[in-house]
């Protein structure tokens, strides 16, 4: 396929992935168009954005951001455009029909995105598949006979959402039944589970599958640090060597018969030390860095895929102990968590260490983002504040 000026359009440019994506992209030779809601986001700060464009409220007005999209599209002749997060995912998907033409999306097929998005649902695939996960609420059973089959304390978290936004531990079957009798929680919107100890390995196993249902890349990192350390996102990943994991992942997907990328998540239960899903995220992840590390050009496999072309197997390429960090938030584990200076590795070593954003060659996203980030993380650290306050006095 001649990716040389094809014309891509990047809509939500804002997020920490877009400067490797722009990167990926400009090897390709593509012409990309971004949007963004300020000059401090990364898709502005990058070298390699051809055109960009500012519209204040895009991040976080739906309203602003939808207007844009279909302004975007329409005043414009794109081949593709490129979502990454999943309201602008959604929004194609649900009404890209009416402005969209023929610009092709790159992203998971729709059908496989909402079942992998809703996190009950991939539970629930995994037990028909066979393959371990937490002990899951079914659609099919009431809360009481769940908790008669669960061990507590249980987990709860929001069918649909990113991260660890609206994560809680619920210690016995009284406060569960409390938390629901004061409308704390809806128990339809909510996955209940078992709780795993968050002090052990994590693990991502970032995956490929053509129209074929062949795997066409496949790489397995184990997830060293995260960050709020209660726990959320990743700060340190590191590339290992897991074919049980790989191959885990691979029943998993072909049980929903996914297609395209993806990134399948595993907790590490230290009570029987196997490694057991979580979820399956159907968008570019954040680290999508790691795997362009490991010679894997993800984002020339969405356009291949999009365009209907033969899908390029990126296999024989192991780069094992390869290390991506995200020094913002790697930074502020260091200095919340009791472990600072004695965590394995250590985190004073930067050997094979690439920072998520930061890159010699397009070094601007990085001072951008970080500017930009002390602000929103003072917002975001309040409002997840909020919610657990909620759910605690539940």
């Amino acid at each position: 396929m001649n990716f040389n000026k094809l014309k891509v359009l990047i809509p939500d440019a804002y997020v920490r992935q877009v400067p490797d994506i722009l990167h990926q992209l400009h090897e390709l030779g593509c012409h990309v168009t971004t949007i963004c809601s300020s000059k401090l986001d990364p898709g502005y700060a990058s070298k390699y954005a051809d055109a960009k464009s500012v519209i204040e409220g895009l991040k976080d007005d739906p309203d602003i951001r939808n207007k844009a999209l279909r302004r975007a599209m329409t005043e414009n002749i794109y081949d593709a455009v490129l979502p990454i997060t999943e309201p602008v995912i959604a929004y194609l998907m649900d009404y890209g029909n009416a402005f969209i033409g023929d610009t092709k999306i790159i992203a998971a097929p729709f059908d496989a995105f909402a079942k992998a998005y809703d996190k009950e649902q991939t539970l629930i695939a995994c037990e028909k598949a066979g393959v371990p996960c937490p002990l899951t609420r079914r659609d099919d059973e009431t809360v009481e006979q769940y908790i008669a089959r669960a061990k507590f304390p249980l987990a709860l978290k929001p069918r649909k959402a990113s991260g660890s936004v609206g994560f809680c531990r619920v210690e016995t079957a009284e406060d569960l039944r409390k938390m629901i009798r004061d409308g704390v929680i809806e128990p339809e919107n909510y996955v209940i589970q078992e709780f795993i100890p968050q002090d052990d390995i994590q693990y991502v196993n970032y995956v490929f599958i053509d129209n074929a249902g062949q795997v066409k890349a496949s790489l397995v990192a184990e997830k060293l640090r995260w960050f709020p350390i209660d726990g959320g996102s990743a700060t340190l990943l590191r590339t290992v060597d897991r074919k049980d994991i790989a191959e885990t992942s691979q029943i998993l997907l072909n049980e929903i018969n996914w297609r395209g990328y993806c990134q399948v998540c595993y907790i590490n239960d230290p009570r029987d030390n196997v490694p057991k899903i979580l979820e399956i995220n159907g968008r570019i992840p954040a680290s999508i860095k790691l795997c362009h590390l490991c010679g894997i050009n993800v984002i020339q496999q969405m356009i291949e895929f999009a365009f209907d072309e033969e899908v390029t197997a990126f296999l024989e390429n192991r780069n094992i102990g390869h290390s991506l960090r995200y020094f913002q938030t790697d930074f502020l584990w260091f200095l919340k968590s009791s472990k600072r200076f004695h965590s394995k590795p250590s985190w004073f070593n930067f050997k094979n260490n690439h920072d998520y954003i930061f890159s010699w060659k397009d070094p601007w996203p990085f001072f951008a983002y970080s500017l930009r980030g002390m602000e929103r993380y003072n917002i975001e650290m309040k409002k997840r504040n909020r919610t657990m306050s909620k759910l605690k006095r539940g």
